[in-house]
């Protein structure tokens, strides 16, 4: 009879602990996404991970840009270290970590805001999404394949 004790307690120990390891940080709000969007003469590819800061998380996340303007090619890398998530609506700050574009001119250390809204699957046609330097979206572009997701758990 100690022994299923022993046993049942062991078990129960077992599967409560992960439980009471992760319940303390729960689920962290986030954005993500993956799209391809245009704007005049600048046809974009973007990636993007990014969640808010929780009790026991700092906020962070990652930018990746690439893509044309006119005849000359971009490839950014940003790290997001503002993240602000309402309801279906997110808006990332960060600075440029490395990139050029075929002209010479580099990002590195510009400030970049990005904002978004979820407005369902597929993201074309549904999901809006602008980037600008410094703190505010002011490039509105369309988004011609991809979706983003903005996770929230209100």
């Amino acid at each position: 009879m100690k022994k299923v004790l022993i046993f049942l307690l062991i078990s129960v120990l077992v599967l409560l602990t992960p439980a009471l390891i992760y319940a303390e940080n729960g689920p962290v709000e986030k954005a993500t996404g993956s799209i391809e969007a245009i704007m005049g003469n600048v046809h974009l590819y973007a990636d993007f991970n990014a969640h808010e800061a929780t009790d026991s998380k700092t906020c962070k996340g990652i930018y990746h840009a690439w893509g044309n303007v006119g005849p000359n090619a971009l490839n950014w890398y940003g790290d997001i270290n503002t993240v602000i998530i309402d309801g279906n609506t997110a808006t990332l700050h960060g600075t440029f970590a490395s990139g050029i574009e075929e002209t010479g001119n580099s990002p590195i250390g510009q400030q970049f805001t990005l904002h978004m809204t979820d407005g369902g699957s597929p993201g074309a046609g549904n999901d809006t999404f602008k980037s600008g330097w410094g703190s505010t979206a002011t490039f509105t572009w369309t988004i011609v394949s991809g979706n983003l997701v903005v996770h929230t758990y209100d």
